[in-house]
């Protein structure tokens, strides 16, 4: 396999409470368009595991979830573990308090089309079915959202406790 392009980019930023310095770091990131993922494959007690880690720079585009999801579906092998922060809502109603329609409604579409028909699930809806509740707060919006999640395939939905 061929890839064309590949940055790492490495922060070492001595924690990030600050408010002043999340804000600058989050900003250097947006500049330089850094979003990506680390996918690792190994065994876990004899099984082929593949972990992937992922972060999307909020307002990303659906094209940098059709690459992330070619690449997914290119290299998974043996049970599927996705988690990180995808900067975005799969469910309008239940993963935010705005009111507010969203302009990420064509991408959001798009994501939960693609995981649907990959078989792949919310880990944390599939056991909440109907609960509301949140991972990130935006205080300029006064608004909660849900925009961190652990995916898995469907088949392996026997494995969550």
């Amino acid at each position: 396999m061929q890839y064309s392009q590949l940055k790492v980019v490495s922060l070492n930023v001595n924690g990030l409470n600050d408010p002043i310095k999340r804000g600058k770091v989050i900003a250097k990131l947006k500049k330089e368009k850094k979003g990506g993922y680390i996918l690792v494959k190994g065994k876990i007690d004899n099984q082929i595991v593949t972990l992937v880690n992922v972060y999307t720079p909020p307002d990303s585009a659906k094209s940098f979830f059709k690459s992330f999801f070619k690449i997914v579906v290119q290299e998974i092998e043996g049970i599927l573990i996705c988690g990180g922060d995808f900067n975005i809502t799969l469910n309008q109603v239940l993963d935010t308090t705005s009111a507010k329609k969203s302009s990420k409604t064509p991408v959001r579409r798009y994501l939960n089309t693609v995981l649907l028909e990959l078989g792949i699930i919310d880990v944390w809806r599939e056991l909440h079915p109907f609960e509301r509740d949140f991972t990130f707060y935006s205080a300029p919006h006064s608004v909660y959202t849900r925009i961190d999640y652990f995916f898995m395939n469907k088949a392996d939905r026997f494995r969550i406790e």
